[in-house]
């Protein structure tokens, strides 16, 4: 039997972030990034990332931190 393809993989993921949930999301990303500002800089400057290191953020608001 073939493997799904990635996208029949993530097909209710990918719904669920394009429909309401995501608007909500987005609809929200300033209050949300400015809710978590003073965490994000508490945590990158005690992650002390050096030039050439790499820093994996999964699930971390709007996605500001990882910008």
């Amino acid at each position: 039997m073939p493997l799904p393809s990635a996208d029949d993989r993530n097909a209710d993921q990918a719904a669920y972030w394009n429909g309401r949930i995501g608007e909500r999301w987005r609809a929200r990303q300033h209050d949300q990034d400015t809710l978590l500002a003073p965490i994000a800089d508490l945590l990158l400057r005690r992650a002390a990332a050096s030039p050439g290191e790499r820093v994996l953020d999964i699930g971390c608001g709007c996605g500001f931190t990882a910008i």
